[in-house]
Parts: structure tokens; C-alpha cells; sequence
């Protein structure tokens, strides 16, 4: 290993904090990132990655934004502080020929499977996305869905960073499901899902307006059309509902062992670690039964799996259709039945919604058609209880689905009723959800 020594500019206390906390085949990054002004940058790619005193891999991010079309998306990404800052990082580590020798990427270890064992810790909770960025991003059919793999690598990074920057979140459950899901070999089926998502993406997408928020936008968009359109496995199901809540800006902390810097880069301590939820008790309204929730024992499913399982008991005499409904219907306690409110902490006050609707009338009236549709928009969400996010997903067409649909004239919204059958009748469902479906005239309705 090169040696060489650095006139810091930094404080030598800051930087040997540092050095303690990262460990010590740091030392030298650390002061050389002390000198050229980069340690806050460098601490943020330390607890992004998941890097560790073992893990000192920070030549893989140096490879990630030194491919051709990562240097296209993080330019047109600048304007992301936490990405902006990890990117300045990188390009100084690759142009100062000492540290760039130091500090090399760690190759992988050949396909998909072996590369996932490369680094000492877990997979699931702290090396996903090191591990991730270490395997090389398979070739696609097309150049344009190429790039379009790259820039979700480089989205979940940014979304990490993000989180560890405003919510201190050193490892989120929904990044590793869907940074674990990416990694896998070029022929693995997944890959259909994923192009399949990022094809429908790329349609919300213009060179002029590709950037970081507008990228999120059409994700979320793209995944939730997916999502009501196709059915696929629980790994991939995992994966979409990932992207959905990652694009919405939830956070799913684990319960990480890693030391909490004291006093980190974002200048506010770090909140204690958040302990494993315990078992839960809830009740069925329509059963009266009492469902155990319990936490995913480690080792039982595999890592895809979700991370509840739900116990609860079923009647033996019952078909395999009503124990199967049985299993999908339990209730959950929420906040404002526990406290005996009588409005609900998420939904809207009565005086709330009076105010909404009175926008909503004066939305129909405006001379700007964008400002109509924002009113029509918000409308048939209060209407037909859908966030805003399913009613862009709403199709339109005269062919009713299982779920809401614009009728081609834009006056009627139809679909398919929610028919209970048992086993025995349930070959006439088809024939029974042709001849009847919902509609509701939404001309008619409040003269809307």
C-alpha cells in the first residue's frame, strides 16, 4: 500500500474522528479528503454504501459514475445536493493518481451469486447497494434501456444518500429489496420486469426535462401501471411496491448495528437505533377472529419474502376460496380508534373537505385548462377513494377492468364489481362480470 503523508487543512481532531469511526484502512482517504475540503462528501459515500473497516470499497462507487452514461446522468442531476456531492467525490479520487491506486475497486466474483458473498456483513442490511454497484450492470437489447438500468443504480444511490442526509436512515428496507432484486445475472427473468417498468418510464421522459424529480415522477408513475396491469411473483411484487414507496419518499429504517457517528457530516446527532417491532395483536371485524402478527424469523423465508407473516386461524370445512379470502381480510388497528377520535388522523376534517370541494368548484370554473384538470384530478380521488397516483393510472377505454376506467366518451367510469363466489360457482364468474359492471356518470354528478 502507497504511503504518503498530507498537510491537513482540516481539524486534526475532526479528521482522527473520522479515521476512529471508519477505521483504520481510512486513514489515508480520510486525510486526504480533509485537505481538499471532501470529508463531509466522503462520510456521506462511507454510511450510503454500507462500507465498514472490513468493506473498504470505495473505488466501486469511483467506477459506477466513471461509466460514459453515468457521466450523462449526473450532470443532468446536479441539482440533487447529496448525488452533486458524491459525485464531486468521486471524480477527485479519479484524478489524483496517488489515493485513485490506494483505494481500487473490488472486482466481483463472476456471476450474480458468488458476488453477493464478496463482502463480510449482511446483504440485506448494509452491503446491498456496494454489492450492487460491484457486480457490472448486465447488457441489454437496446443502448436506451442501457441507460436506463444505469440511471435506477444511480437513483437508488441518490435515494440513500437522501435519506441518510435528512432522516440519519443508514440502511432502508425498500432500497435493499429493490437494489437486491438488480442484482442478478443478464438472462435472469427479472430483467423483463424491470426494462418493462423503465420502457413505460421513459415515455414521461424528454431530454429537455430529465431530471432527478422528473425521473421519480415517471418511476412511480410507470410502477403503479404496472403494478394494476400485470401480476407476477412475490419477489417482483416486492420490487415494484419498493419503487413505489422509494418514489414517495417513505423510509423503512433497519435496526442496524453499525456505530452512529457522534456528531456526523449532518451537523444533528443521529437518532438511537429503532427497535424490531413486536408481534401485534389485531381483529377481524368481520370474523371476530384475533390475528398474530409476527415478525419474519431470520432464516425461515428467504430474503425476497415479505417481512410479516400473518397467523390466524381458518375453519377446515371451509373451500379453498373462502379460506383464502379468510387469509386476506384482518384489520388493523389505527390511531384515531385507539384514542376514540371521531375523525381520522390521515383523511380530511369535515370543514376541511368543505374547503377542498369549494376549490374543486372554483377549478371547474378557471379559464386555464391545466387548472381544470388539476380540479378534475383531485375530484375523482375523493370520489372514488384513490390517491392521486392511481387516478393518473385510471384507464381509458369502454372495456370495463377490475379496477376504475375513463369511458372513451370521458362522461362514464366503469369497472368490474368485486363479485364474492365460492368454489362452486366460481367457473361463472367471467360470464356473470361480462353482463353487469359498475358505472357512475360523472357528468351528472354535482353538474360535474
Amino acid at each position: 500500500m502507497v504511503e504518503h503523508t498530507f498537510a491537513v487543512k482540516r481539524d486534526d481532531i475532526s479528521t482522527g474522528k473520522q479515521i476512529a469511526r471508519f477505521g483504520h484502512p481510512y486513514r489515508d482517504i480520510c486525510q486526504w479528503a480533509a485537505q481538499h475540503d471532501l470529508s463531509d462528501a466522503l462520510e456521506l459515500a462511507f454510511w450510503t454504501l454500507g462500507l465498514d473497516h472490513q468493506v473498504v470499497a470505495i473505488g466501486n462507487l469511483v467506477n459506477e459514475f466513471h461509466h460514459p452514461e453515468s457521466k450523462d446522468i449526473l450532470a443532468r442531476w446536479r441539482q440533487n445536493p447529496t448525488l452533486a456531492s458524491l459525485d464531486d467525490l468521486a471524480k477527485a479520487i479519479r484524478q489524483d493518481p496517488l489515493i485513485n491506486l490506494q483505494y481500487p475497486a473490488f472486482p466481483h466474483a463472476g456471476d450474480a451469486t458468488k458476488t453477493k458473498q464478496t463482502y463480510k456483513g449482511s446483504l440485506k442490511e448494509q452491503t446491498f447497494l456496494i454489492t450492487l454497484i460491484t457486480y457490472p450492470l448486465p447488457g441489454a437489447e437496446q443502448s436506451s434501456e442501457y441507460v436506463l438500468r444505469r440511471a435506477l443504480r444511480l437513483w437508488l444511490i441518490a435515494q440513500a444518500a437522501n435519506r441518510v442526509v435528512t432522516e440519519q436512515c443508514l440502511a432502508d428496507r425498500n432500497i435493499s429489496t429493490a437494489a437486491r432484486f438488480l442484482i442478478a445475472d443478464r438472462y435472469k427473468a427479472q430483467w423483463q420486469l424491470v426494462d418493462d417498468v423503465l420502457r413505460r418510464a421513459r415515455r414521461y421522459l424528454t431530454p429537455d426535462i430529465w431530471t432527478f424529480e422528473r425521473f421519480t415522477d415517471a418511476l412511480s408513475l410507470a410502477a403503479e401501471q404496472y403494478k394494476q396491469s400485470h401480476t407476477f411473483g412475490k419477489s417482483g411484487t416486492a420490487f415494484i411496491n419498493a419503487i413505489i414507496e422509494i418514489a414517495s419518499g417513505d423510509t423503512k429504517p433497519f435496526t442496524t448495528q453499525r456505530d452512529f457517528p457522534p456528531q456526523p457530516f449532518v451537523h444533528a446527532e443521529l437518532s438511537a437505533p429503532i427497535s424490531e417491532p413486536t408481534p401485534l395483536i389485531s381483529l377481524d371485524e368481520s370474523s371476530e377472529q384475533f390475528i398474530e402478527v409476527c415478525p419474519n424469523p431470520a432464516g425461515l423465508l428467504d430474503e425476497e419474502a415479505n417481512e410479516a407473516i400473518y397467523l390466524l386461524p381458518v375453519d377446515a370445512t371451509d373451500t379453498q376460496a373462502q379460506q383464502e379470502l379468510t387469509g386476506r381480510s384482518f384489520y388493523q388497528q389505527q390511531a384515531e380508534t385507539s384514542h376514540y377520535l371521531p375523525w381520522s388522523y390521515s383523511k380530511l376534517l369535515p370543514p376541511e373537505r368543505l374547503l377542498i370541494e369549494q376549490w374543486i368548484t372554483q377549478q371547474f370554473k378557471h379559464t386555464d385548462q391545466r387548472e381544470r384538470l388539476g380540479g378534475t384530478l383531485v375530484w375523482l380521488a375523493i370520489r372514488f377513494s384513490r390517491s392521486l397516483s392511481q387516478v393518473l393510472a385510471m384507464g381509458i377505454g369502454d372495456a370495463p377492468q377490475g379496477e376504475w376506467s375513463l369511458s372513451s366518451n370521458l362522461k362514464q367510469m366503469h369497472r368490474l364489481p368485486p363479485l364474492s363466489f365460492s368454489e362452486g360457482d366460481s367457473t361463472n364468474y367471467q360470464k356473470s362480470a361480462a353482463r353487469f359492471f359498475l358505472t357512475v356518470d360523472v357528468t351528472s354528478e354535482n353538474g360535474k
